[in-house]
């Protein structure tokens, strides 16, 4: 049904901000490859991971070259089939977890009813193959700490290497891989009253590591002819990124680079289904509880250990970013690979208290069932502006916080707004203008994708009969346009696209 649904929508969304330049880093990518060309150099983004975009971009000169409209298209749609593959990783992964089908099966429902996650599957190639590539990650450690040999070392040394080729912060994996190996073994050794095979595991490490290097290099042309000084200034340049500009937190004008600790733990609070909230609370103090009732105990049990796996993997890259004070804009997308733990999680705490109750486990399950269905229904009536969602907490504050933060900060909606302005305006010509990058990108894919599209993008108000805005870092921009207002695309009674009508 996921799929289905996909590949029946995926040509709904606009083209977003950062689209042509995402092409850009492929095709300098490409060049280097292919042509030997050295513009790679001196590119502004050459040190940004190139394992999704140089095959995206291979894929549009192979099979849409000069057709603007049906490689952005055929970009979203891998990126929402990479989605889908994480979903099946995610199942997989569930079930080796001792989850049952059905809790599983839930998992991959809360995923998808995710409402920022399902509208990002199908255009943001940076954020998404990162989140799911990170499931990936998770479940060769799984494997790796499961069968402890040398093969499934070089398999999760490969899936390592391709999560860094995506983006280099995947480097946090390295550690855990190296924390949860040995803890697990030592756990192991101490319960059966083994000596520790130190030799064993350090071979096991070094193949690891070795092997990662190897591939990492492998897939990354910029690494090609300086791999050390280039990967060191990749790493240093992704801790603390090179966009400084102002984001816009809770009505205020934010630097990014001086991001407050709480950004990302702010826009988590309220962006995310409010369910899966209190499922992820609730499993953190059950976890805590049974840390304090078994103490040394706890750490015998594998099942205690994964499920601190799974904590670790959700909870320390953000720590990681509040401590490295990183650059933060954009709501909380950087760290969207972090969610689908936040769900595991909860299911821990879900599938604990379904147990508990016995008999009455329908209880969770109705209410399992009830939470995410309301999140269906919700979803179905905002398509296809998933990607803007706020939830409801706190109920009393809720219009007031939506006004106070950035909604479609990469000016995805433009391509509804046109539609909306041909369905009003039958002139044979329609003449629009807008300051906004994006305006313009979508309005190429309208010309190309729509057989009647009588628009025409002029530079200037004089000129246009139309001015578009999404109030991009300020929702109260443009009052003095106010009575000219044609319509707006709302979200929880906010604007986040508006249409002036000029002449």
């Amino acid at each position: 049904m996921v799929l289905i649904t996909g590949l029946c929508t995926y040509k709904t969304y606009g083209t977003y901000w950062d689209e042509y330049l995402q092409r850009d880093m492929g095709k300098m990518s490409y060049n280097y490859v292919f042509h030997n060309d050295s513009a790679l150099k001196t590119f502004m983004d050459k040190d940004y991971g190139v394992l999704i975009e140089l095959p995206l971009y291979a894929m549009e000169v192979k099979l849409f070259s000069n057709n603007f409209n049906a490689s952005i298209e055929a970009r979203h749609l891998c990126c929402f089939l990479i989605f889908f593959a994480g979903l099946i990783f995610l199942y997989t992964l569930l079930l080796k977890l001792k989850f049952n089908s059905f809790w599983a099966a839930m998992g991959i429902v809360m995923l998808v009813l995710s409402p920022r996650i399902y509208g990002h599957a199908f255009f943001n190639s940076k954020d998404i193959p990162f989140m799911v590539f990170y499931i990936v990650t998770f479940y060769t450690l799984f494997l790796l700490i499961e069968k402890q040999n040398y093969k499934f070392a070089v398999l999760h040394a490969f899936t390592t290497a391709l999560l860094i080729n995506v983006r280099v912060t995947g480097i946090i994996v390295l550690p855990f891989t190296f924390f949860f190996l040995i803890a697990f073994v030592a756990s192991n050794s101490y319960k059966n009253r083994q000596n520790l095979e130190w030799l064993y595991l350090i071979k096991l490490l070094l193949i690891y590591i070795i092997n990662s290097t190897v591939f990492v290099y492998i897939f990354w042309p910029f690494l090609w002819e300086n791999p050390i000084d280039n990967f060191i200034t990749a790493y240093s340049n992704m801790s603390k990124f090179r966009w400084d500009n102002y984001t816009y937190l809770m009505g205020e004008h934010i630097r990014s680079i001086h991001s407050p600790w709480y950004y990302i733990p702010k826009w988590m609070a309220i962006t995310t289904p409010i369910f899966y909230l209190f499922t992820f609370v609730a499993s953190v103090v059950m976890l805590l509880m049974n840390l304090f009732k078994k103490r040394k105990a706890f750490f015998m049990d594998f099942e205690n250990l994964y499920q601190c796996m799974v904590l670790c993997f959700l909870i320390i890259p953000v720590a990681v970013i509040i401590v490295l004070k990183s650059t933060l804009y954009d709501s909380w997308r950087h760290v969207y690979f972090i969610f689908p733990f936040m769900i595991v999680s909860g299911l821990y705490a879900l599938s604990a208290l379904s147990s508990y109750l016995k008999k009455h486990a329908w209880i969770i399950v109705l209410i399992t069932v009830f939470f995410t269905g309301y999140e269906l229904i919700k979803m179905t009536a905002s398509h296809p502006y998933h990607y803007v969602y706020f939830n409801e907490f706190p109920s009393k504050k809720r219009n007031q916080i939506v006004q106070q933060n950035d909604f479609d900060y990469w000016r995805v909606s433009f391509k509804q707004a046109y539609e909306k302005i041909l369905e009003l305006d039958h002139r044979k010509v329609v003449k629009i203008t807008s300051t906004m990058t994006p305006a313009y990108f979508n309005f190429i894919l309208m010309k190309q994708n729509v057989k009647d599209c009588r628009l025409a993008f002029v530079n200037g108000d004089s000129l246009a009969d139309y001015y578009i805005t999404n109030y991009r870092f300020n929702p109260r921009d443009h009052e003095e346009l106010n009575n000219k207002k044609l319509f707006s695309l709302e979200y929880a009674n906010s604007e986040f696209i508006t249409v002036f009508k000029l002449n």
